[in-house]
């Protein structure tokens, strides 16, 4: 059970980071697909890869070098750092210093003419990926440094000179490429996607930040009042205090980060992906996690009180690990709450609609749910068969009292969690039609789950034949052969139960999607005697008429305007228009969207091939 109960968060720490990596890929890779390529190519990818990569190297050295000799500075200044005791050091940075300022120098210049000269170079996915890379190590230099220096103001840490050096040189290096980004705004869906990402980052590290703060503030006073409550020291410790600005010193770090990168920016961007993988896989399911393993684990320890497990100390020492999980429940609950909040703002049109973030959300909760609810059977099928049978070894009479508030407490988390987010996926299932059963998050959670219980079921199977088989031809078969495959029974019918059910499930699926005809079946006939349209618009409304356009058969070429903003064009104007244009007699046009949301038709002779 060890094992595989290790074998299981393995692959659960391994697939969750993947599958967030596979959604902003796919997402990143949707918002390539959407654009257009410019007319001018800049000053080309392998040139602007080589400016940007040594732009990023030299920076780095530029950076530790610059932090050291602040350091080693204010070290010399206000420490009790001799200067003799530097010379390594200050050699040191100096050496950075020197190599690395200069270069980075060249090279952000360079970079800022060639945007000069090539307007087109502003929207490069190369200059984008750097900023990304330089905000978010700058943040979190800063944060780490910010927590420092501040525990020294608040009295609960020493004075480090180099503590202020990298806190002020990652500072100033975020502010400055904050600068280059808002100098230029992003222009295009993937450099906006790019620009998210890092926010996206922000809000998380600062979100983590604030809650460890907050829980590290309300569990050490609380911890105190326990201990001074219940449990007589002779020795009354002052630590907590220390603690205490601790963590209020984290919480106001992290507050700030999390203040500038979501309340100040993203919370406002409902529709992005990024949006939905912050608000439902860091927000909702880590703060639903948390609640959920701090209630576990409280209540097991009620239980264990209460059942009288055998082995236990004393009240006072039995509960006092209860204070620090109710810290970090409260926090969870927090994070869990607010974020189902700014979930319920949303206007009501936007309800209905799943992403992908949301479903690898609900699905992970309900796989977390049946493991729980799994392993709470296959512990109280074990327990059966070892009160059942008859006793041939010694054994204490409290025996069944540990196992009984393990079993009680993995079928008291699983069982709710999988039936409400299990059953909820369902209906989602059944409403949603086939966009909801072919969706990704959905299809990996029925195979993982399906070929786990398939995998389970032929594992203890073998291990139940070989057992059986053994003793019997041994001729050494009784109780004990049974008490000793009883976890092989228990979880050979639960994980049997479970395939079985899932593979009904997967059937359901597979008759409610029919496969679509073969892509190498001859593609319809187009319906408009238009050949070729060339699309003037913003980028955003020039996506929809494209799609549109192509799926009637016809050729187009996009031309994205910069002088307006993305025009949203209702149903009823977008089916007007594809009437106009099959009306049309001449088999080319030029399609303009202005920015009240007219449209102008204007048919036209191409001029060159396409």
């Amino acid at each position: 059970m060890e094992m595989m109960g290790a074998l299981v968060s393995l692959l659960v720490g391994l697939a969750i980071p993947a599958a967030i990596i596979a959604i902003l890929v796919r997402a990143l890779g949707q918002a390539r697909a959407e654009e257009a390529e410019p007319a001018d190519p800049g000053i080309g990818t392998v040139r602007r890869i080589f400016l940007y990569g040594l732009a990023l190297v030299s920076l780095g050295l530029a950076g530790s070098g610059l932090a050291l000799l602040l350091g080693g500075l204010i070290d010399a200044l206000f420490g009790d750092l001799v200067i003799a005791e530097s010379d390594t050091q200050l050699a040191v940075s100096l050496s950075l210093t020197v190599v690395g300022l200069p270069a980075w120098l060249i090279f952000t210049l360079l970079a800022q003419r060639s945007i000069e000269r090539h307007p087109v170079e502003a929207r490069s996915l190369a200059r984008w990926t750097y900023l990304l890379i330089v905000r978010a190590v700058a943040l979190g230099v800063s944060i780490g440094f910010g927590i420092a220096v501040g525990r020294f103001l608040v009295g609960a840490g020493e004075f480090h000179g180099d503590q202020w050096g990298w806190l002020i040189v990652a500072l100033a290096t975020w502010a400055g490429h904050q600068a280059m980004a808002a100098q230029h705004p992003p222009a295009s869906e993937a450099t906006r996607f790019l620009d998210r990402l890092y926010r996206g980052f922000g809000a998380v590290v600062g979100l983590c930040v604030l809650g460890v703060g907050l829980a590290m503030a309300v569990t050490e006073p609380a911890m105190q009042v326990y201990e001074d409550a219940f449990r007589d020291r002779l020795v009354r410790g002052d630590a907590w205090h220390e603690v205490l600005r601790w963590g209020l010193v984290q919480a106001a770090v992290g507050g700030l980060a999390w203040w500038w990168h979501w309340l100040a920016g993203l919370r406002r961007e409902v529709e992005s992906t990024i949006w939905h993988v912050v608000v439902f896989l860091f927000g909702i399911l880590a703060g639903l996690a948390l609640a959920v393993t701090t209630s576990a684990f409280i209540l097991y320890t009620v239980l264990a009180w209460v059942l009288g497990v055998p082995g236990l100390p004393v009240a006072a020492a039995h509960f006092q690990d209860v204070v620090p999980a109710t810290g970090f429940l409260l926090v969870g609950l927090a994070s869990w709450g607010y974020h189902r909040a700014v979930l319920d703002e949303r206007a009501p049109a936007e309800v209905g609609r799943r992403s992908d973030p949301e479903r690898l959300y609900r699905y992970l909760v309900a796989a977390a749910g049946l493991l729980a609810l799994a392993g709470g059977l296959a512990s109280a099928f074990a327990m059966f068969v070892d009160a059942v049978l008859p006793e041939e070894f010694l054994r204490g009479a409290d025996w069944w009292r540990d196992q009984l508030a393990v079993t009680l407490t993995l079928l008291a988390v699983g069982a709710p969690l999988w039936t409400r987010y299990w059953f909820g996926a369902q209906r989602a299932a059944e409403e949603g039609g086939r966009e909801e059963r072919e969706a990704l998050p959905r299809r990996a959670f029925l195979f993982v789950i399906f070929g786990a219980a398939v995998l389970v079921v032929l594992v203890n199977l073998a291990i139940l034949l070989f057992q059986v088989f053994d003793s019997a031809l041994d001729g050494t078969f009784s109780t004990d052969t049974i008490r000793d495959v009883r976890w092989s029974v228990a979880l050979l019918l639960t994980a049997g139960a479970t395939s079985a059910y899932y593979w009904f499930v997967l059937r359901d699926d597979q008759a409610a999607t029919p496969d679509e005809p073969s892509a190498a079946a001859p593609a319809p006939s187009p319906t408009m005697a238009l050949g070729e349209a060339v699309l003037v618009a913003a980028s955003d409304t020039a996506g929809a008429l494209e799609a549109a356009l192509r799926g009637r058969g016809v050729r187009v070429r996009r031309w994205d305007r910069t002088d307006i903003a993305g025009v949203a064009l209702e149903p009823q104007a977008l089916d007007a228009l594809l009437l106009r244009l099959e009306s049309l007699e001449a088999r080319s046009a030029v399609v303009v969207v202005e920015a009240d949301g007219s449209v102008r038709v204007l048919p036209a002779v191409a001029g060159g091939t396409s």
